[in-house]
């Protein structure tokens, strides 16, 4: 057993050795940009999987919410309408208010979803 331990060390230091050789004919900078760029794509990499886990998490809650307090047709109604009254009058909607469309049908949208909401926490006494 002794033997085979003494070999295998032999055989580590030899392969420290040369890796230590080869570590020579690059240079620091090489190295040092080499780790650098590993760990940013690293740390950016986990922080994008972070930020989509919490971007599907939320969104799962806010669709459990909608479910339960907007799923009928008056909501259909209103979103098919509010985006209709967007892209027909949208030029005039943009000559009146020097505003991005998308930002004020998601606006409108926004709106009636929490007013509808308060309507069933105030009027039906459900909670969320």
């Amino acid at each position: 057993m002794s033997q085979r331990n003494s070999f295998l060390f032999r055989e580590f230091v030899i392969g420290a050795d040369s890796f230590g050789q080869l570590s020579n004919g690059i240079s620091n900078s090489i190295v040092s940009g080499i780790v650098y760029w590993l760990i940013a794509t690293i740390v950016m990499g986990i922080l994008f999987i972070i930020t989509g886990w919490i971007i599907v998490w939320s969104g799962y809650q806010v669709g459990k919410i909608y479910r339960k307090y907007c799923w009928d047709i008056l909501s259909i109604i209103v979103a098919i309408t509010s985006t209709a009254i967007v892209i027909y009058f949208g030029e005039w909607i943009k000559n009146a208010i020097p505003i991005n469309l998308m930002v004020l049908l998601s606006h409108v949208i926004y709106i009636y979803f929490h007013a509808n909401i308060y309507y069933h926490i105030s009027m039906k006494g459900e909670s969320i």
